[in-house]
């Protein structure tokens, strides 16, 4: 197996993100349940669709976070102090810029836009300014964060990320557990305390990236890495306005068609679509440095194998998720919230579907950041992602459900991962038969096994009894079919030899 020990490494990062993203994602699933309930539909769709309107400013921080790692990682592979202090301080200098541009856009046209056309229920206008002014700050702190998140990814310090994050998560949720007790708005409060957080958090960040590896700033005068990385940024930043508007707009648009009420929807879609795709991102998160250092020093068998790996590992884990979930969506949201918005079933399981695709794309997406090659590939892309808001104006105009918009993101991220390979094909000369035939055609195959099975094992069941043993068969029917259909031969013989020495190591 190529570079068994730097496998390893990610193995063992991708398993401390896990162990990051099960207590941040039952502690943020809880806190939806408090906040939806305190706030109550309208005031949560209120604060959801204000937000959204911030984020759709801040498409940029994509582009430069994207940056930021890629020639964070490179740098340290090259192994020169000097070059990951000046990387640094670019990245730095440029999100400080970027976080005044977000605050000039927000409270310029993005107020104008609250103003004269949010669609907000009346009495609550005065509510959605104040709502919309914190989240601007808070979003700015976050844009601050992303150059001390990169330290730490780029230097594999999973630990230190997994540590912070808890800390958040359970930082809102004590504030969430304040709010019944505070007197006044409730939206108020809420906004506060968010900000509050994010405030602490980015000081933690900084801490720990600066204190942990003694990083001093420079004065930006490598005017060749400022010019590379904002040019790289550049191209980065249509993918960037492509992601926020197929998420972001379109929320505007269900908004302009549907009233808060669907938002309130979208809104626990996006926070389902948060803690299922983490499955995934914490593996791509690992794997990341590894992707971008294998290619920069040109060990070219050993990047093509992490795009196979983590493909086809990354899309089993969302698998493995998805099929309980998709087969209990209403039974699982009865649960969790004390009232479901109308549309949220529907909703959740479409977004299931686009997220069991998407995760496909990630390990294409990083080699091609890898190669820095991204202008004709991020202008394609870009384009076919953008159509989303378009598409999505005519279906409700043109009278068809709200649904109608998560089916039209479906059939979008299929085109778009098409293109992703074809892109990593010409410029890596990754072998797109290879793909076809170690990644897609054993990834269907084990699909349409596990979701026979498990389909056909819960036909008479209801309830939690229906959601354990759909989990449990859904579970097994990935793991063996995945073994004997999607692992490569080598592959399951290191497997073997592992749990091999594993149970011996047991009996002594």
């Amino acid at each position: 197996m190529l570079h068994s020990g730097n496998t390893a490494r990610i193995a063992r990062n991708t398993m401390l993100l896990y162990v990051r993203m099960a207590v941040v994602m039952l502690v943020s699933l809880y806190t939806s349940r408090v906040v939806l309930n305190v706030l109550g539909v309208v005031d949560f769709g209120v604060y959801n669709v204000v937000s959204g309107i911030v984020v759709l400013f801040s498409f940029l921080n994509t582009a430069l976070a994207n940056s930021s790692q890629r020639f964070l990682s490179i740098s340290i592979a090259g192994g020169s102090r000097t070059a990951v202090e000046s990387t640094f301080s670019v990245c730095l200098f440029l999100h400080m810029a970027l976080a005044a541009l977000i605050l000039l856009l927000c409270e310029t046209a993005g107020l104008y836009y609250v103003r004269h056309y949010l669609s907000v229920p009346q009495g609550k206008e005065t509510l959605a300014i104040f709502a919309f002014h914190l989240a601007a700050a808070a979003t700015c702190m976050n844009v601050l964060r992303v150059p001390f998140y990169a330290v730490l990814i780029s230097y594999e310090n999973m630990s230190a990320v997994a540590y912070l994050s808890i800390a958040e998560a359970l930082l809102k949720l004590c504030g969430v557990l304040l709010l019944p007790h505070i007197p006044g708005e409730k939206l108020q409060a809420y906004s506060v305390m968010l900000l509050v957080v994010y405030l602490l958090v980015l000081l933690s960040f900084m801490a720990v990236s600066i204190f942990r590896y003694r990083l001093r700033l420079r004065r930006v005068r490598d005017w060749k890495l400022f010019r590379e990385f904002t040019g790289f940024s550049g191209w980065n930043m249509l993918a960037g306005a492509a992601d926020i508007t197929y998420q972001q707009g379109t929320n505007l648009v269900i908004n302009y068609f549907c009233g808060v009420t669907v938002n309130a929807a979208v809104g626990i879609m996006n926070q389902v679509r948060t803690a299922v795709y983490s499955f995934v991102y914490n593996l791509q998160l690992a794997a990341n440095p590894q992707i971008i250092k294998s290619y920069s020093s040109g060990e070219t068998a050993y990047f093509h194998y992490l795009i196979s790996l983590v493909s086809r590992t990354g899309y089993v884990l969302m698998l493995v998720l998805g099929i309980p979930l998709i087969l209990n969506m209403s039974y699982i949201l009865d649960l969790w919230l004390v009232s479901v918005p109308a549309y949220t079933v529907r909703f959740c399981i479409l977004i299931l579907i686009f997220c069991l695709i998407d995760s496909l794309t990630g390990p294409l997406w990083v080699s091609m950041q890898a190669t820095g090659k991204i202008a004709l590939y991020t202008a394609v892309t870009g384009t076919i992602v953008l159509l989303n808001l378009p598409l999505s104006y005519l279906a409700l105009r043109s009278g068809f459900q709200p649904s109608s918009v998560y089916m039209i993101q479906i059939g979008l991220c299929v085109l778009s991962l098409t293109a992703k390979l074809i892109f990593v094909k010409f410029y890596t000369g990754f072998s797109i038969r290879t793909y076809l035939s170690e990644v897609m055609a054993p990834l269907v195959a084990v699909t349409a096994i596990a979701f026979s099975l498990s389909s056909f094992s819960v036909m008479n069941l209801s309830g939690l009894p229906r959601l354990l043993v759909s989990g449990l068969v859904g579970f097994l029917s990935v793991s063996v079919s995945m073994f004997y259909i999607g692992l490569k031969k080598e592959e399951r013989e290191k497997m073997i030899t592992k749990i091999r020495f594993l149970l011996r190591r047991k009996r002594k």
